[in-house]
């Protein structure tokens, strides 16, 4: 039988942060589609599977009670500043657990352009520690530099892009809005998920997910091949795994899978590890997601499934991040 090698390093985190963008906000950027956000909203809503779980909201926002943006951080430490640190703010503190060896905290960047009509919003989190901030600066340097950093390039560019298509003297208001949630957190792990809705003049705006899991245990990033055991066929584990799910829950939704068949056995090609690029650790299960047009059209919305771990057990990592949190 044939078994999965795990991919190098470096062409797994590029397929993550780079090729797992695809460009999102240049592939829509003048296209006109005939969903709406609020469609995606609607299907998003339904919740007839139990292994497939909707985002409750695009953006994730801060609770009323933490919009106080003079709000005081939780934990002292060296602060990571963005390329435009005096937009950035501490908006609200939380601390999950006294016994951690961090806390995380919700910081906002906020630009408006009067003269381009573009407007950018980013909330993302922020981790400090007073025992071990060079620790904690490893995930802000991935979540900053690698995720919100590189959204707010490409739709820096892709604004501009979409602006030359326009008439002479035309202009037209255009946006993101950056959120995040927090899947995991222990002094183990922790596992966050990014949100970003962007719209660029069209019918209708795009919505992308990216994640960041990393293992504070052996100081490193958590990539999908380090779950799994170098002998395992995990793609083919979870391809079978993800399109059984997918179709039960349109299915479930009367909501025809066959029509989109093809998106969905190519979205979840096994031979294809970036299909599985964007996951999230939690405490009992798996979670993979799936962008809209990865396995199904606009209109149906993004798709999250759940793998329990104790589906998994025989192919998991021995003594892997999982065990660990298992444990």
């Amino acid at each position: 039988m044939k078994s999965w090698i795990k991919s190098p390093v470096k062409i797994e985190r590029s397929a993550r942060l780079y090729g797992g963008l695809k460009k999102p906000f240049k592939k829509n950027a003048v296209l006109s589609l005939a969903a709406s956000f609020c469609i995606f909203i609607s299907i998003l809503s339904i919740n007839s599977c139990s292994l497939l779980k909707t985002q409750d909201s695009i953006a994730v926002k801060v609770e009323e009670t933490a919009q106080d943006e003079n709000s005081k951080q939780i934990s002292a430490g060296t602060t990571l500043q963005p390329a435009s640190p005096e937009e950035s703010t501490v908006i609200s503190s939380q601390d999950k657990n006294t016994l951690l060896f961090y806390s995380i905290e919700t910081k906002k960047i906020s630009r408006h352009d009067s003269e381009k009509l573009t407007d950018i919003i980013a909330e993302y989190p922020y981790l400090s520690s007073s025992t071990d901030q060079e620790l904690a600066d490893y995930v802000n340097r991935l979540i900053y530099h690698e995720i919100i950093g590189w959204w707010i390039l490409e739709f820096e560019e892709a604004a501009e892009e979409a602006a030359g298509f326009l008439p002479a003297g035309e202009k037209r208001p255009m946006g993101t809005d950056i959120g995040y949630a927090i899947e995991y957190s222990d002094n183990l792990a922790v596992s966050i998920v990014f949100t970003s809705f962007s719209y660029l003049g069209g019918a209708h705006g795009n919505v992308v997910t990216a994640t960041c899991n990393y293992d504070f245990t052996d100081n490193k990033e958590i990539l999908l091949s380090d779950l799994f055991s170098w002998e395992s066929n995990y793609t083919v584990f979870l391809s079978e795994y993800c399109r059984n799910a997918i179709k039960k829950h349109f299915t479930e939704a009367d909501i025809d899978p066959g029509s989109f068949e093809d998106m969905i056995l190519n979205g979840t090609n096994p031979d294809e590890p970036d299909n599985f690029r964007k996951f999230n650790i939690s405490e009992d299960a798996l979670i993979i997601r799936f962008d809209q047009y990865d396995v199904a059209p606009y209109a149906m919305g993004p798709v999250v499934v759940e793998i329990p771990y104790n589906s998994m057990a025989d192919i998991l990592y021995p003594g892997g991040i999982i065990e660990k949190i298992l444990d």
